[in-house]
């Protein structure tokens, strides 16, 4: 029907390669008809010149259009019944001998340009769809005449061919692995999709929204002053407790930039904070972006750095400890940079927390793994393992830091004012938001964590968490490819890696969005080190990731 060699004829520059559409149905029962009725003589003609295939409501059909015309068409699915099993040996069951089948039908090309390489490219979409949904295996019935193409292709013949109408038929099948290696390359470049797959977000944020959520969102606005979100702002506070912050928690219009710079703020009224210079802890990025927060409010404090991928370095901070008792001590619990969750139990336990206000960053951390008792001050965002939008910064506080805070700012007329939008002392003890707060994003976040957060499902959720992480590590190692966290120190929801060799970061995320996936990489400290990054953050299972793994494994 075709040549399998793509050099053998030219292929007009307007042939695009796509995903049908309802809109579709008529040019492809129009096409099947000319090849399997009019030409092959498969199928009786009933006179109705159109030809529409009996597995038609479970095929998936891609199209070769040139100039809005269609002019060749391929057509898979994966659920039995199966066509090609008629054609198999008397006594032979697929299921005894197939491994993740795919059937692949009606591969057909407009005549005039058989010859050209639009059967290669909707092979290779073929191909691509086995690999993004996990199917092991290719199988066709191939027509009698077209054999040698087929064993070209890598497909090897499980019977001999049986009558259809004017016609025989093979069945075929080829491991997707064998296939040739321009076929598998073509399949993985974006020209064969005109029409943008539907991307699966792994970025480290926005969240994968719960459905309840995305509804929430899309709700009219509640005065902030009415009851009913004054209800929602308790409930949500209550629910961020009950995560395991300290007692004191408050909502700020901002992100986990916005909950830093406060935090920053808290510090400068420590008693001690000019006395007794703190401690930033920076193994990665946003460690490093403490000691800006730090900087600008004018705090006085010293940086103890580990290696950029490595936990905290808690063997200097215990040095410096036996030399002088800082005011305070602040850290990223989980360096999302890094894919490191960081020691937070173990740095308690080494610091006198009466003395010392220990103070995470919990950004992405907060609702993906565990916060230990005993902090001072922690600080998150609504937009990133609490699965809402992005735009609340959230500031809590331990009872008894709040009124060292508190004693010292009321003992010292001298001290600073509180930026208005950042004064923590009035939003910890508010009943009510100190400014707007759009119920827009505080409506979405009290629903997440009524269902998907909810603080009652803890253990189960960062079990979960802690699982999924497991799979994507080992996944990524089998593929070859170096995971930066330690693995005693991996967050279950963050992974970066290095990308396969030969490509950069962009050119590896231009892969995975090919194959249907968004991940993260654009940021300069990772693609300058040729590192890529897979977030969970939502509801996610190993079943969702198998197809980018199975792409992995071909490319790398």
């Amino acid at each position: 029907m075709v040549s399998p060699n793509p050099r053998l004829a030219a292929e007009p520059n307007s042939v695009l390669i796509r995903e049908s559409q309802n809109t579709d149905q008529q040019a492809i029962a129009d096409l099947l008809h000319r090849t399997f009725v009019a030409e092959l003589g498969q199928y009786q003609d009933d006179g109705s010149g159109h030809h529409v295939d009996k597995f038609d409501s479970k095929n998936e059909y891609f199209l070769a259009e040139s100039d809005g015309k269609l002019v060749g068409v391929i057509a898979v699915h994966g659920s039995p019944p199966f066509s090609v099993e008629s054609r198999l040996p008397a006594g032979t069951l697929m299921k005894d001998i197939a491994d993740h089948p795919l059937e692949v039908r009606l591969l057909c090309v407009a005549p005039g340009l058989r010859f050209s390489r639009i059967a290669f490219r909707l092979m290779a979409s073929a191909y691509r769809h086995a690999v993004a949904h996990g199917y092991h295996e290719l199988w066709i019935s191939g027509v009698r005449e077209q054999l040698p193409m087929y064993h070209k292709l890598g497909f090897e013949e499980l019977g001999p061919p049986v009558a259809c109408g004017n016609s025989f038929f093979s069945p075929m099948r080829v491991k997707t692995e064998g296939l040739p290696a321009g076929l598998r390359r073509e399949a993985m470049t974006e020209k064969l999709q005109p029409v943008a797959p539907q991307l699966l977000n792994l970025l480290p944020g926005p969240a994968r929204l719960h459905a309840r959520v995305q509804a929430a969102a899309g709700l009219a606005p509640i005065y902030h002053r009415s009851a009913e979100f004054l209800r929602l702002y308790q409930e949500v506070r209550s629910n961020l407790h009950a995560w395991q912050l300290p007692a004191h928690v408050a909502l700020l219009a901002g992100g986990g930039t916005l909950a830093n710079d406060a935090i920053a703020q808290a510090l400068l009224r420590l008693p001690n904070a000019k006395t007794a210079p703190g401690v930033i802890l920076s193994a990665g990025e946003f460690g490093d972006r403490l000691v800006q927060h730090a900087a600008a409010a004018g705090l006085h404090y010293e940086v103890l750095r580990a290696p950029w991928g490595t936990c905290w370095p808690l063997e200097k901070l215990e040095a410096l400890l036996a030399q002088r008792q800082p005011a305070w001590i602040w850290g990223v619990h989980l360096e999302s940079s890094t894919g490191v969750l960081n020691p937070a139990a173990a740095l308690l336990e080494l610091v006198d927390t009466e003395a010392t206000a220990v103070c995470l960053d919990c950004t992405s951390s907060l609702g993906a793994a565990e916060i230990p008792l005993g902090a001072a001050l922690v600080s998150s965002s609504s937009g990133k393992s609490l699965e809402a939008l992005p735009g609340i910064a959230i500031v809590a506080a331990a009872p008894f830091w709040v009124e060292q805070i508190r004693a010292h700012t009321h003992a010292n007329p001298g001290t600073p004012i509180w930026p208005p939008s950042l004064d923590l002392l009035e939003a910890w003890q508010a009943v009510e938001p100190p400014h707007t707060l759009g119920s827009q994003l505080l409506l979405p976040l009290a629903v997440s964590l009524r269902h998907a957060c909810n603080p009652t499902c803890a253990p189960q959720r960062l079990r979960n968490h802690r699982a999924l992480g497991n799979y994507i590590r080992q996944q990524l190692r089998l593929c070859g490819l170096a995971v930066i966290a330690p693995e005693a120190f991996a967050s279950p929801t963050i992974t970066t890696f290095e990308v396969p060799a030969g490509l950069t970061t962009l050119e590896f995320l231009t892969r995975a969005r090919a194959w249907g996936f968004e991940l993260a990489g654009q940021s300069r400290y990772l693609s300058g080190r040729r590192l890529a990054q897979i977030a969970t953050l939502g509801e996610f299972c190993e079943a969702d990731l198998g197809a980018f793994f199975g792409a992995l494994r071909f490319l790398s």
